[in-house]
């Protein structure tokens, strides 16, 4: 695997299963050691502590290690920058301490480090660690990813992960109407190039950004269809598919059915719940419930009166 050093600002780019290693340290002893044991097993960059937040930007690393004693700027402000930028806020950072004593851990851990590792150090503590957080950035990838199959997400990533998604999902329902947005708009309208966003979707979310605006126009069409006030035509035009074979392709894909098949299963558990409810009530009640069946599920009243001979 490639090593490059500090004066290749933007090294060559990697296969898209390559994980990339950003090393920053100011010690070459210690950065060669760890070149050394990790370069079988990752892509690895090597940086100053000066030159490392701009390299940072450029590669968007999968994962960082950092020296805290550094020159110009320490791996602690590094650190604390990198999390606050929410272009790089989702990339694991572990920092290398001379120190013993805790407070300096405990100023690592504030700058939102997710690890803080004391030298001298077992080089195989280092790999374990490394393949652990990674694990870990998976499984939040996976979990967070749920909430574009729209699933209720439980398990949110940080603060300013959360952030960026919760950015690009305004960005996006915005111009959910607008056939015309594209992904070269939403890369225009959140500030970044393109490989940035590729890149931190992919390590977000799992997905792609022309996936992310498909699936949030999708959600916003099974919104309009529970309404019940609009046809497929209509919705496929309300939700910014410029054309309605393509919005019931899409559909179909993600839900394993059409959008007309969609609302008739809806109304069949309607009809099932409505059957539940329906059975043993008084006259009176009986008839509040017609009503309602007619005005929330648009029943028609010979629908609803198909119910009347039901008992318990």
């Amino acid at each position: 695997m490639k090593i490059n050093n500090a004066e290749e600002m933007i090294p060559d780019e990697l296969e898209e299963t390559g994980i990339r290693l950003l090393i920053v340290a100011d010690d070459f002893i210690l950065s060669k050691y760890l070149q050394e044991h990790l370069n079988d097993f990752y892509a690895i960059d090597t940086v100053n502590g000066i030159d490392a937040y701009q390299l940072v930007l450029d590669i968007n690393p999968d994962i960082i290690i950092s020296e805290v004693i550094m020159q110009e700027m320490d791996g602690i402000e590094l650190c604390s920058k990198l999390k606050s930028n929410y272009l790089t806020s989702h990339i694991p950072v572990i920092l290398l301490s001379a120190k013993s004593d805790n407070e300096q851990k405990i100023k690592g851990l504030c700058a939102g480090a997710d690890a803080n590792v004391e030298r001298p150090f077992e080089i195989d503590y280092i790999t374990a660690l490394i393949e652990n957080l990674l694990v870990l950035r998976q499984k939040l990838r996976e979990r967070f990813s749920e909430h574009f199959n729209f699933i209720e997400n439980k398990n949110p990533l940080k603060d300013h992960d959360k952030t960026f998604i919760e950015k690009i999902e305004e960005i996006v329902n915005e111009n959910i109407s607008n056939p015309d947005f594209s992904l070269k708009h939403l890369i225009s309208a959140a500030n970044m190039c393109r490989s940035q966003l590729y890149r931190k979707f992919k390590l977000l979310i799992n997905s792609n950004p022309g996936e992310y605006i498909r699936n949030i126009r999708l959600k916003y069409a099974v919104n309009l269809l529970h309404q019940r006030k609009y046809n497929v035509n209509e919705i496929a035009d309300m939700s910014g598919f410029a054309n309605v074979s393509h919005f019931i392709t899409c559909f179909k894909k993600n839900f394993g059915k059409s959008p007309r098949r969609y609302m008739e299963s809806q109304s069949s558990d309607v009809c099932s719940t409505l059957k539940i409810k329906y059975c043993g009530i008084s006259g009176t009640e009986r008839c509040n419930t017609n009503a309602q069946a007619q005005s929330v599920f648009r029943f028609s009243p010979r629908r609803v009166r198909k119910f009347d001979h039901l008992r318990l």
